[in-house]
Formats: C-alpha cells, sequence, structure tokens
C-alpha cells in the first residue's frame, strides 16, 4: 500500500465513507440508522493496513458496505491514514497473563465455533453466516467495544449477547482476544 496522505483521506472520506459510517467514522449518520447491521464504529477497530484495503476492495458480505473497487490504492491508503488519527486511544495497559488464560477458556467455550479456534474468523459455522465473523488476527477492536457487542450482541448479524457473562469475564475475554491481533501476519491477498 502506498504512504497516505491524511488530508486527501479525509476529502476522499466525506465524499465515498461518511454518509454511512459517519463524519468521523463512529457509525452515526443518519443512514446508519436504517441499516442492519449498523457500520462499524472505525475509531474502535485497529485494522491492518492490508486487511483495511480487502475490505474496501471486496465490501461485506451480508451488509450495506459496498465493494469500493473503483478507488485507487492511493485513495485506499489516504484513507486508512486519515483513519488513524481518529482511532481512539489504545488499550495500553499490559494484559495479564491470567486475564488472557481466563480469556482463552472463554472463548473456546464461547466463540471458535464461529470465529476460530485462531480467532481468525474461520471456526466450523462461519461460513453459514453473512456478514463473516470477526477476524481478530487483522482487526483488533478495543475493549469497550468488545465488552459493548458482548453485552449486546450485533442486531443483524449472527453475533448474540452474553446476558450472563460477568464484567470480570468481559474484561478477561476481551484481553484474550485483542491479545490475538497479529499485524506483522496480515493476509497476503490483494485487493
Amino acid at each position: 500500500m502506498p504512504t497516505g496522505d491524511q488530508q486527501r483521506g479525509q476529502t476522499d472520506w466525506n465524499n465515498y465513507c461518511s454518509a454511512c459510517h459517519g463524519a468521523q467514522a463512529d457509525g452515526n449518520s443518519v443512514a446508519a440508522r436504517s441499516l442492519l447491521p449498523r457500520p462499524t464504529n472505525l475509531t474502535a477497530f485497529s485494522y491492518d493496513p492490508l486487511a483495511f484495503a480487502t475490505i474496501l476492495h471486496n465490501g461485506v458480505a451480508g451488509s450495506s458496505m459496498p465493494a469500493w473497487r473503483d478507488l485507487s490504492p492511493q485513495q485506499v491508503a489516504d484513507i486508512y491514514a486519515w483513519l488513524t488519527t481518529l482511532r481512539t486511544k489504545a488499550d495500553n495497559k499490559a494484559l495479564s497473563t491470567a486475564s488472557i488464560a481466563q480469556g482463552a477458556e472463554l472463548f473456546a467455550n464461547n466463540c471458535t465455533s464461529c470465529h476460530g479456534v485462531n480467532g481468525d474468523g474461520q471456526g466450523p459455522a462461519a461460513a453459514l453466516y453473512k456478514p463473516a465473523p470477526f477476524d481478530f488476527l487483522h482487526q483488533q477492536p478495543d475493549a469497550q467495544e468488545i465488552d459493548r457487542v458482548l453485552r449486546q450482541g450485533v442486531p443483524g448479524t449472527a453475533m448474540p449477547p452474553f446476558p450472563t457473562m460477568s464484567a470480570a469475564q468481559r474484561a478477561a475475554l476481551a484481553s484474550y482476544v485483542r491479545s490475538l491481533h497479529q499485524p506483522e501476519k496480515a493476509a497476503n491477498t490483494h485487493p
């Protein structure tokens, strides 16, 4: 991916993306109210550049996210550069080994059928769902977003809420899910 220009990225964002994802990429727009699943709050995620480009190129099946194959690689890089300026502050606290271990057990018991044993979104049930389960190797939600999804689910998708999961369990699961992110192993597929 070429080096992106944040200023051009904001212009392209406003022209192509803001109608659904909102001016600040938080998923809040007039159109978002009528879409299921709702557009992703992109400020709550870290994306690998190539994974981001692939999503733009292919769209998201089962959602209103179209394929933007008419965007040049430079435009995609520019939009990505601008989005990185909006990203909420990452969870920089060190993840405890005990919390990750508890989260791994919760993940194994509740999440692998869809998100896969490795968190790559390729569980045995994944092929049944559109949109597909998140690939946590290349998309890293922040801890607050994970907590919100575990409490509320994602309407318009197969992601259910987990109302019996305690706050401590949700925090442990968030630690584990965040530990799965492997930006250095980004997909080698080219848009």
